[in-house]
């Protein structure tokens, strides 16, 4: 598999990696889809489900039960560095580590729809180690088969939530790695929400 392009404002230095398999692979891409078994295990369950069904409509109307059922985002982390770009509604997303070093996800959107694609990614990415997020390729939407039920704007916004969760992922496990602050001050107070 290939890792996801990932863009950032400002270029990361790695220090220290702690794992003797490297986080990115540095083989070329390839133009052939990624494997459904090589997503994490919560995004296989929701991709399967969505091509299990055939029918447009009935995705949509999937993707609109996620979004009315997602938790809303405390005001607090409806901020600008949570905010998701180039999305056709206002969206936001929060990142921090649990105590096992894995990224949890907060999200939420003023449209229900948009609600419902965070949704999506929220349940299938949270709880994972940053390693297997970043990895996930963001033609993985297209296993999803929802190019119909979205608009390309919608669609969009959609890859862009997914970057911007990997790029928070990723930030996590380097100011962890850094040690500038210690895995149990970021777990118990959030303190780092990029």
């Amino acid at each position: 598999s290939f890792p996801p392009k990932l863009f950032f404002s400002k270029p990361i230095t790695f220090q220290r990696l702690s794992t003797k398999k490297p986080i990115f692979s540095t083989s070329t891409p390839s133009t052939s889809l990624q494997p459904v078994d090589e997503l994490p295990p919560e995004l296989q369950e929701i991709v399967k489900l969505f091509q299990g069904v055939q029918e447009p409509k009935a995705k949509y109307e999937q993707l609109l039960f996620y979004g009315r059922n997602l938790n809303p985002l405390e005001s607090q982390y409806k901020t600008s560095a949570n905010k998701v770009q180039g999305c056709v509604s206002q969206a936001w997303v929060r990142a921090y580590l649990d105590n096992n070093r894995n990224v949890i996800f907060e999200a939420d959107s003023d449209s229900v729809l948009t609600k419902g694609l965070a949704a999506l990614l929220v349940q299938g990415l949270s709880g994972r180690p940053v390693e297997e997020i970043v990895r996930v390729s963001p033609d993985f939407v297209v296993l999803l088969g929802l190019q119909q039920s979205l608009t390309p704007s919608r669609n969009n916004g959609f890859l862009n939530m997914l970057k911007l969760m990997q790029k928070k992922a990723l930030q996590l496990y380097v100011e962890a790695e850094k040690g500038g602050d210690s895995i149990s001050d970021v777990v118990e107070t959030g303190r780092i929400e990029n």
